[in-house]
């Protein structure tokens, strides 16, 4: 194994823990601990902490993706056609099959997740402003929605995992 491939590695497992462990984060601390908040309360955090956490995770996403195509790139010994191939080894077969569920968990963060926090931003921002029962409830109905789409994600990260250790086991 060159050092090449070995930076990569580090460098994309590395980015995979902290994007991963974000969206765990989130799912199993973050959004239960603010549905035991009152509202404004509730909307005040999400204020905070949004603002952060979003470009983190995109930044985690797109440096796991990036790292994890030139790995495969590099372990295929820049022949790509080793994925597409008919009978492509177990290791071919592995690194697909983990590569498209992370490609699909960063477009569900980028078409759902993304959208979805950034209209509540908007929603939270207004009913700080000017508070009303209806703003309360417009932020529960949708921040529950994205505690939902962030936690179906995981099963995708999960997918992802999956494959990512099939193809370092065979």
């Amino acid at each position: 194994m060159t050092v090449t491939v070995q930076i990569l590695i580090f460098l994309h497992v590395g980015a995979a823990i902290a994007w991963v462990g974000a969206a765990l984060f989130t799912a199993a601390v973050l959004f239960p601990t603010m549905w035991r908040m009152d509202p404004e309360e509730r909307a005040r955090f999400y204020r905070r902490i949004m603002p952060r956490l979003g470009p983190y995770m995109l930044v985690a996403s797109v440096l796991t993706l990036l790292f994890g195509g030139v790995l495969a790139y590099e372990l295929a010994g820049g022949n790509l056609s080793v994925f597409t191939a008919p009978g492509a080894s177990a290791w071919a077969a592995w690194v697909m099959f983990g590569g498209v569920f992370g490609i699909a968990a960063f477009l569900v963060g980028e078409v759902y997740i993304l959208p979805s926090a950034l209209r509540l931003e908007k929603v939270v921002i207004r009913a700080l402003a000017n508070p009303s029962k209806e703003r309360w409830a417009e932020i529960d109905v949708l921040g529950h929605r994205l505690d939902r789409i962030a936690t179906a994600s995981l099963a995708l990260f999960a997918l992802a995992l999956i494959g990512m250790a099939g193809a370092a086991s065979v």
